[in-house]
């Protein structure tokens, strides 16, 4: 008798065993799709405020890039900064870094150099720069915003224009499907909002011209419309006037209008 009961209680602790072991089973089970779940909610959030937090930090660059120019300008007699020192045609000359000599390098030396990165684009669709601020000087820089071509070395008193872009988020080199049909053969080319027939400071828009280019809005594939390209953010690209003003863009922005056969617009600063 004593030896059954002795079975019965072994029973009974493997049945025990057995028991507590399935109960931490289902319980793990429930903490991974309770936990999945969470994720599931939470990610869309995530991605929603970094979005938000990424559209805020590109402002607030641009209204430290027009800042910096306002206080270049004081110092040069009004004059605003070239968009790129030319040594060749489209061609920019190079510092002793290799890197180009753009309107960054000169503004540079008013605000801080991090104001030129843009959180949302890509780092190799951005420029590299030189950083000439004390802190880093000598080291590199990002630039992801571009100076309308146009602009490059005239006079803040002269811009009849006020609406005109002075700068906007950018894109280098055709990236994401950018529009750049005249690539700078020095490569990276995003420090300029140009126009698709000329490269050259101080140039267009012409009568000729029909876009701007090296904004940043992204195409699938060369043959998508120009009107039916991806802003950067869900709101636009961004870009800000001569006076000051935030403008958020839209695809069929990139196209230079016209009155009559004159230029006008976002992009024609002196009309």
């Amino acid at each position: 008798m004593i030896w059954f009961f002795a079975i019965d209680d072994e029973d009974r602790d493997i049945e025990r065993r057995s028991s507590e072991h399935v109960n931490i089973g289902r319980f793990f089970l429930w903490s991974l799709v309770v936990l999945g779940v969470v994720v599931g909610l939470s990610t869309p959030i995530y991605l929603s405020c970094l979005a938000r937090t990424r559209l805020v930090v590109s402002k607030t660059n641009l209204q430290f890039l027009h800042q910096g120019v306002l206080l270049y300008a004081a110092a040069n007699d009004d004059g605003l900064p070239p968009v790129y020192e030319l040594a060749a045609t489209d061609t920019p000359r190079l510092d002793s870094q290799k890197r180009p000599i753009t309107w960054a390098t000169q503004v540079m030396g008013y605000i801080d150099s991090s104001r030129f990165r843009n959180p949302k684009t890509p780092r190799d669709a951005q420029t590299t720069i030189t950083d000439i601020t004390p802190t880093n000087k000598g080291g590199e820089a990002l630039l992801g915003y571009g100076m309308t071509l146009s602009l490059s070395t005239g006079r803040l008193y002269d811009v009849s224009n006020r609406g005109a872009v002075l700068f906007a988020e950018s894109m280098s080199s055709g990236k994401s499907g950018s529009l750049n049909p005249l690539p700078l053969k020095s490569g990276q080319d995003g420090f300029m909002i140009g126009f698709n027939d000329t490269n050259l400071p101080g140039g267009g828009p012409t009568r000729d011209s029909e876009f701007a280019t090296r904004l940043a809005f992204t195409r699938s594939s060369e043959s998508t419309q120009i009107a039916a390209m991806e802003p950067l953010h869900l709101e636009g690209t961004i870009a800000i006037s001569v006076d000051g003003s935030l403008i958020y863009l839209k695809p069929s922005d990139q196209f230079v209008q016209k009155a009559g056969t004159l230029p006008t617009g976002l992009w024609a600063p002196f009309r």
